[in-house]
């Protein structure tokens, strides 16, 4: 049994299906096989628009319009039948959309709202995609994963239960793979009383890996637009090469340091069962990719990863007093609280000094927050930049006349914050 993840850039269009459609007849069909697939293209990006605008009472039914109008182009680029089911279900999913979107609260709630809302594009694009592949003789069906990918109410970034969604994936959906190929969304699961919740931005992947954990898959092969994994972004870096091999060690570290060719979470339920990781081109689906499993390789070639849209935020003691113990864990618990991820933290004498994703909502709430006997001063637009098994050679030609406002060593890694 094998899982597929394909996300939004694999079925950004009606020739994009097509070709994932192909792979899965190629590579896939011959062994019981679970399809997980992001939303298309933008969508997601375009699902925050209309969100947004209708929060600030804005025209957003124009937007839902122009939505609609993306996906039904590919529609009929894939369905020349103007009788298939197809054209029956897309108005029924916009108008639920629309309905949806009407039933939140323009004041409260708004995390809760947004997984209401931003969960839309996986499940239109998963119906697309189930009624394409039937078309070409793969008996392919849709699944709910909301239905059995349980989560807390931790909006936007949901807590698995594992015991709940191990028991009913291993149960039901195994049955299911003898005689079909099930196709699910990334991204979203569902909460006890019945709402949507999402596992956190670029969560598709987390999903495929929690499927093939409760599957016990033979492998989770994530189809991607690049080679495999690289050792940098090759927009940025053309000295970038090609992991062929890694280590479920290695890739985690490149991960938690923010490479985003793989989501951070997606490696710990593969490696609890020993379940290999593949990482190949939907451009190329021949090519080798890169394969992570148990084990370890040496000298690898340095990983160039670069985390934009950083805040330095300064904390000090009004009567320049230590940092003392009371106050890390008070300001620890609030970054908790407000899910708000510390990418880089360091402590003087009297000052706490944090690099944090930028995000003006969580900041906000965390000004309020704090103790009255802190200070508080941040800055924005910055960029963190890990190397992974750094040279000395590479330090230097990157960090030419940079002047950092934090920097972190370890054995392994280097980081910046410029």
């Amino acid at each position: 049994m094998r899982v597929f993840k394909f996300g939004g850039a694999s079925v950004k269009d009606a020739e994009a299906v097509r070709n994932m459609a192909q792979i899965v007849y190629q590579h896939g069909i011959q062994h019981e096989l679970l399809v997980v697939v992001s939303a298309m293209g933008k969508t997601t990006n375009a699902l925050e628009v209309i969100y947004n605008t209708y929060i600030k009472g804005g025209e957003y039914k124009q937007l839902i319009t122009n939505l609609y109008d993306f996906h039904q182009l590919i529609t009929v680029s894939l369905f020349p039948d103007a009788e298939a089911p197809i054209y029956d279900l897309m108005p029924r999913l916009f108008d639920r959309l629309t309905a949806t979107l009407e039933r939140q609260s323009r004041t409260e709630a708004y995390d809760e709202g947004y997984d209401q809302i931003i969960s839309f594009g996986e499940i239109i694009s998963t119906h697309i995609v189930a009624h394409y592949l039937r078309t070409i003789d793969a008996d392919a069906i849709w699944l709910d994963a909301r239905q059995y990918i349980q989560t807390d109410s931790t909006w936007r970034e949901g807590k698995i239960d594992w015991r709940w969604t191990q028991k009913i994936i291993s149960t039901e959906v195994a049955s299911l793979l003898q005689n079909h190929v099930v196709v699910t969304q990334g991204f979203i699961g569902g909460t006890l009383d019945g709402k949507t919740s999402t596992l956190g931005r670029e969560g598709s992947d987390f999903t495929a890996a929690i499927f093939a954990h409760c599957l016990d898959a033979e492998s989770l092969t994530i189809w991607k637009d690049v080679p495999g994994v690289l050792s940098a972004d090759p927009k940025k870096f053309e000295q970038a090469s090609l992991y062929t091999h890694l280590s479920y060690a290695d890739a985690v570290e490149m991960t938690y340091y923010g490479a985003t060719v793989i989501h951070p979470k997606t490696i710990r339920p593969l490696a609890t069962k020993q379940i290999p990781l593949l990482v190949r081109s939907f451009i190329l689906p021949e090519a080798e990719g890169t394969t992570i499993d148990t084990e370890r390789k040496q000298d690898l070639a340095t990983s160039i990863i670069q985390k934009p849209n950083q805040r330095f935020i300064e904390l000090s003691t009004k009567d320049y007093g230590f940092i003392a113990e009371q106050y890390l864990v008070t300001v620890l618990e609030t970054l908790s609280r407000l899910n708000i991820k510390v990418n880089l933290l360091q402590v003087t004498a009297i000052s706490l000094q944090l690099a944090v994703d930028d995000d003006e909502r969580k900041v906000a709430k965390l000004k309020t927050s704090l103790p009255a006997e802190l200070t508080y001063a941040d800055s924005h637009g910055l960029t963190l930049l890990t190397l992974l098994f750094p040279t000395p050679a590479v330090e230097a030609t990157l960090l030419a006349g940079k002047m950092p406002r934090l920097s972190q060593r370890t054995d392994r890694a280097l980081q910046v914050l410029i």
